[in-house]
């Protein structure tokens, strides 16, 4: 172990220079009236949507010292104020992207005691018996939602998506534009009945790491690990139009044992239906034929001729309405047919069983398209067969299986970051870019390192063959970064130094905070309920170095519970609580070797296990800095290297001395990683991914 060289390593906080404006290929060719076009829920896709991304107006607004204001109180006083400058709207700013980012256009880093307004207009047919759902993917970090002047919401939580039923508000409002209505109408083939004008706004307040919340590496005072923090709405905003009564949630569980199908939902239903009167309706599921190169139908199904249409429309601000998932589905072969009737409780639950399954996996990426009815509300979704697990080889060693074979996990660290988006992709062909390159440098899996991605990245990992290690993400107030960094990498004794259920062990690991143990604990379940269909995933990582670290043998309990199918990575780096399916650590510096894992020390459902796998869950960081793709002067890494050769050298070597430890009983690991971010070039991409370190030829 290199003293000098971890020293060297240690992450530092950035000089105050300006960053180099850099730009990925999709930013610099960006149609801001078109921008992330794609349906947002490709795994729960229904026609009758409108994009609400683009170009906003915007505002920034202190809060005067000692102010308590809610969210709500303030968009009440913004109500009130008859000055107009709470908020002036004095600038424009691109939707999805955070003020922070080059893409929206403000460039603007987001204080604690600021409150950042969005406003926009948008049109909306009026139509008999349907409801109007705002939908919001992300949105950094509490923030209060206005619909004409109307206080429809609130909500908390940067990594979970949430929605407001507007339907009543918008109904109330007169007519303002019938001719405008009837030329939409005409152009999309369709009578939605009156278009109406409407105001939508929204206030933001995000304290970053001056507060408790779940954060990631987001940092106001950025450099090494932490990066740029970023602020706002930061995934898609839409509209969708749902019947009267809608599929407000799927549940589709594939079982690998029986061939079958676990089809269920849960029905919503407007104020004006009677439960009575839907007690035995039928809802039914089409299960069509398996295809290994899967593409949604509500990506697939409209002609470039049609895609010219609506991009047109969508610079006058209108629905973008079409049947087009209906017309895509009729080009998969139907299969399996299932039946069945809402019960008392508006649920509906049946097994659909089918003559074979193909078994997904990276190698063989099988996807089944879904159709379910009920009504009038249609909605499309897929699914696939795989199972996964921890257990015993025939040799006794504690491995990671798919579909019933030891799989040895050939893994890589993915932040999600972009140069000039941060941690929004510049456009859905970035993800794909991203899991590309991946598959091509040999990985099989990407640890998508304490973010929730965009659905639509899983998706592209369910239809591309990538399996996905998925994070919680931290937070819990300023890291002890002594004691849950420094000290662990420099001596391996401190690793279980401490227990993670006792108040003083808590300071020290950040973790203590009762507000920020309860977002977690929300955060985690909802994002697992939500991400639980997603073939591509297949273990859940709880925590990361001790960062924010609390009981984690209760939570891995609380997991565990939540999702039986999946394994756990609970304490991925340092500070085991012998819970979990794996014996995980990182290892930057130290000869690379499989530790042993203490079966006596376990606790909680791997008890019964008889024992863990062994990954080595970070090593690498292998730097090479080009400064024509770098967005710093300054570089962070572990190993530096003076070329492209050299670079590809250094982790070839390192990747292969991991390959040869799978015969010594290791079960996988995640090199260190994708992309560059920020400072850290150690990625096998460029930040602004116009070069791939790892096949380039030349200097």
């Amino acid at each position: 172990m290199d003293i000098m060289r971890i020293l060297k390593a240690a992450p530092r906080k950035r000089e105050h220079a300006a960053a180099k404006a850099l730009y990925t290929p999709w930013g610099e060719t960006l149609d801001r009236e078109a921008v992330r076009p794609e349906h947002p829920r490709p795994q729960a896709a229904r026609d009758n949507i409108m994009m609400l991304n683009g170009e906003w107006e915007c505002g920034i607004t202190e809060m005067q010292a000692g102010t308590a204001l809610s969210l709500e109180e303030l968009c009440k006083e913004r109500q009130l104020d008859q000055t107009g400058t709470i908020p002036r709207y004095d600038r424009t700013i691109v939707v999805p992207f955070s003020p922070e980012a080059m893409l929206s256009g403000v460039n603007h880093i987001l204080m604690s005691h600021e409150v950042l307004w969005y406003k926009r207009t948008f049109f909306c047919p009026v139509l008999e018996g349907r409801r109007a759902l705002l939908h919001f993917d992300g949105v950094d970090w509490a923030c209060a939602c206005m619909v004409d002047g109307v206080v429809v919401g609130t909500h908390e939580g940067a990594y979970e998506p949430f929605a407001f039923d507007i339907t009543d508000i918008l109904a109330s409002h007169e007519l303002l534009d019938v001719q405008q209505g009837h030329a939409i109408e005409h152009a999309l083939g369709h009578t939605f009945g009156h278009t109406l004008e409407h105001t939508l706004e929204l206030c933001v307040i995000d304290p970053t790491d001056t507060g408790v919340q779940l954060r990631g590496k987001q940092k106001l005072g950025s450099g090494g690990i932490w990066y740029t923090p970023q602020s706002g709405i930061w995934k898609s905003v839409w509209l969708e139009l749902a019947p009267d009564v809608y599929l407000d949630r799927v549940i589709i569980e594939p079982d690998c044992a029986t061939n079958t199908i676990l089809a269920g939902c849960v029905a919503h239903k407007s104020a004006q239906v009677s439960r009575k009167a839907l007690e035995g309706r039928e809802v039914s599921f089409t299960v069509y034929e398996p295809t290994e190169h899967f593409i949604a139908p509500c990506d697939g199904a409209l002609t470039d001729r049609e895609l010219d249409e609506l991009r047109e429309l969508i610079t006058q601000s209108t629905l973008l309405t079409k049947p087009m998932i209906d017309d895509a589905l009729d080009g998969y072969t139907r299969g399996e047919y299932a039946l069945g009737t809402l019960d008392q409780t508006m649920n509906f639950v049946l097994d659909i069983t089918l003559e074979q399954s193909l078994r997904w996996s990276p190698e063989h990426p099988w996807i089944y398209p879904i159709k379910i009815t009920l009504l009038d509300d249609v909605v499309w979704s897929y699914c696939a067969f795989r199972t996964v697990e921890v257990k015993a080889d025939d040799a006794g060693v504690m491995r990671f299986y798919l579909n019933d074979e030891p799989y040895f996990v050939r893994g890589i660290l993915d932040q999600g970051y972009w140069s000039d988006g941060l941690m929004t992709a510049p456009a859905d062909e970035a993800f794909v870019y991203d899991i590309r390159a991946a598959k091509e440098a040999g990985f099989t899996m990407m640890r998508k390192h304490i973010k929730v991605e965009d659905d639509r990245w899983y998706y592209h990992c369910d239809r591309l063959g990538m399996l996905v290690w998925q994070d919680v993400p931290t937070g819990g107030g300023s890291y002890d970064m002594w004691a849950v960094n420094y000290k662990p990498t420099l001596w391996r004794r401190s690793w279980k130094h401490y227990r993670d259920d006792t108040a003083s062990h808590q300071l020290k690991l950040s973790s203590h905070d009762p507000a920020y143990q309860a977002e977690w604990v929300s955060a985690a379940t909802t994002m697992v309920r939500r991400l639980a269909f997603h073939p591509s995933i297949v273990t859940w990582v709880l925590f990361n170095e001790g960062w924010g670290q609390f009981n984690a043998a209760a939570m891995t309990e609380l997991i565990h519970k939540e999702d039986p199918t999946r394994p756990l990575d609970v304490t991925s780096g340092w500070f085991d609580q012998y819970v979990g399916d794996y014996h995980s650590v990182h290892n930057y510096f130290r000869t690379y070797e499989v530790y042993g894992d203490d079966p006596n020390a376990l606790r909680g459902y791997a008890a019964q296990k008889g024992g863990r796998a062994f990954v080595i869950s970070e090593f690498g960081g292998v730097i090479y800095h080009d400064p024509d793709h770098s967005m710093y002067a300054q570089s962070y890494g572990y190993d530096v290297t003076e070329s492209y050769a050299a670079f590809r050298k250094a982790v070839v070597s390192q990747i292969a001395a991991m390959d040869a430890l799978e015969h010594e009983g290791l079960a996988g690991f995640v090199y260190t990683q994708l992309s560059d971010v920020e400072e850290e070039t150690n990625g096998i991409v460029t930040y602004d991914r116009k070069v791939n370190k790892l096949q380039k030829r030349s200097e």
